[in-house]
């Protein structure tokens, strides 16, 4: 990976020879700072106020393991396109929920898992389930450390029948376990979905520019190879072209984006 702000010279030239620039974003570790709790994540007001001003100039869309209806609220920008639990469920202008056909099903799995799991977190203090309706994730970024060995070897015990009979998938993250059922779908699919929509609506080739933190944007970097893909934080065997710091730095990313975004574009709507 090549440091972003070491190559802005490149970077322009490929967007300069676009007809436009698709921005992709997750959430947790690149727009907010990881926190202890789902709940405690905050979009700094700094970083709100660029994403207001950029989603304005180009389309952008956020895509997040969260759930749709937890994303928006966390953002609450009209203007900007969300997806929830990794591009499962997503709102592309209007407030119409559309859904990847195989996902609906998935909520009554999802409510039963949640049951099995509940020893989880009344065995562990610190553990917390988030049950996204369409995944379940295990949080244990606040358990007691001498207590994660065992932990892990129970999380195991629970989830390993529950991964057959319901063919579940596992995510592990930072600090956090995802359980949800198969869908061949994931946020590089609809990465390449959401970027054949936009071009439809917009009658225009656009360049994806995708920004991701985790393993789950990894999905995304490994089929937007020849675009712009940036990893927030720097590690080895990562698919992304280039990276930034920390989330510290997307603020000056996004005013650097929407100083060279040369190709105004109009608004998306369903």
């Amino acid at each position: 990976m090549k440091y972003f702000f070491s190559h802005l010279p490149e970077i322009k030239n490929q967007i300069a020879r676009s007809s436009g620039v698709l921005l992709m974003l997750d959430f947790d570790g690149t727009l907010s700072p990881i926190a202890p709790t789902p709940k405690k994540a905050v979009l700094p007001p700094a970083v709100k106020a660029e994403l207001k001003k950029i989603s304005s100039i180009l389309p952008a869309i956020i895509i997040s393991g969260r759930s749709l209806r937890d994303i928006k609220n966390k953002i609450k920008i009209k203007g900007l396109h969300y997806a929830g639990n990794h591009g499962s469920e997503w709102q592309i202008g209007g407030k119409k929920t559309n859904y990847f056909p195989e996902a609906k099903p998935a909520r009554g799995i999802v409510k039963k898992i949640a049951n099995k799991l509940e020893p989880l977190a009344q065995n562990y203090p610190g553990v917390l389930l988030e049950n996204k309706n369409l995944s379940i994730s295990i949080h244990y970024r606040k358990i007691d450390p001498l207590l994660i060995s065992k932990f892990k070897k129970d999380v195991e015990k629970i989830t390993k029948p529950l991964i057959k009979i319901y063919h579940l998938r596992i995510l592990k993250g930072k600090k956090v376990t995802e359980l949800r059922p198969y869908l061949n779908w994931n946020k590089g699919k609809f990465a390449l979905f959401v970027r054949r929509l936009f071009e439809k609506k917009l009658k225009r080739k656009l360049l994806p520019l995708y920004v991701g933190d985790d393993i789950t944007d990894e999905d995304a970097f490994s089929v937007l190879k020849k675009d712009i893909t940036v990893r927030v934080g720097q590690i080895k065997n990562s698919q992304g072209r280039y990276y930034i710091k920390s989330p510290g730095q997307i603020k000056r990313f996004m005013r650097w984006l929407r100083a060279n975004s040369l190709f105004p574009i109009p608004a998306v709507k369903t």
